[in-house]
């Protein structure tokens, strides 16, 4: 899966969300957890200025909507993170809506 957003255009919050990155392992450990759980093999988040792409690598005939709950299940610091990596992101061509859009394969 390939998805992308934008940091919001402050830069403090910019810099507050790379260090969050930096020191998620530290800070949230059970995201990592998560990740493991649902069987993401891979998780990659690139960087270009205010623009982020997220690449998620799973197991051949599995969906990421199929996978995705179970990084939250029974694991409510996954949500408390993603609540907090919400108001550091923003959607790329409509403000407002959710910040994460996914690339289509074709």
């Amino acid at each position: 899966a390939v998805m992308t957003c934008n940091m919001v255009a402050d830069t403090v919050k910019q810099a507050e969300y790379l260090d969050y990155h930096a020191r998620q392992g530290e800070l949230f450990p059970e995201v990592a957890h998560g990740f493991a759980r649902a069987g993401y093999e891979q998780v990659l988040v690139f960087r270009d200025g205010r623009r982020l792409m997220l690449v998620i690598s799973f197991p051949q005939g599995c969906s990421l909507s199929e996978l995705d709950p179970l990084t939250t299940r029974d694991n409510p610091r996954v949500d408390v993170w993603n609540a907090i990596m919400a108001g550091y992101q923003e959607n790329i061509d409509s403000p407002g809506e959710a910040p994460w859009m996914m690339f289509e394969p074709f």
